[in-house]
């Protein structure tokens, strides 16, 4: 693969990674950096990146994500006769850093 190209994919998914925020994304951000730019190959292989691209339904405590309200009501985590929370966010903050927070409602 042409070193240009692949130097543009581990940029992607870094950004990808730093997104995405907490523990996870930034240990997968370090096992990338260390194996590919610093030959260290005793860090284990980094996990895909977790992050919500979109507007989205994000379950917190699974971190499952749903496109649509549609979607979220057909899956095993909708009650109807529970109410509704929402919490919204800035396009510069991550969900992922208070789910485990928030999964406790």
């Amino acid at each position: 693969m042409d070193e240009g190209k692949t130097d543009y994919e581990h940029y992607v998914r870094f950004t990808e990674y730093w997104r995405g925020g907490g523990t996870d994304n930034m240990l997968g951000l370090i096992c990338l950096a260390g194996r590919e730019y610093g030959s260290c190959h005793l860090l284990p292989e980094p996990k895909d990146p977790v992050y919500v691209r979109e507007l989205t339904i994000m379950e917190p405590s699974s971190r499952t994500v749903y496109s649509s309200a549609a979607s979220y009501r057909q899956s095993n985590r909708y009650d109807e006769g529970r109410p509704n929370v929402a919490i919204l966010y800035l396009g510069n903050s991550n969900p992922l850093d208070t789910a485990e927070c928030i999964a406790q409602l």
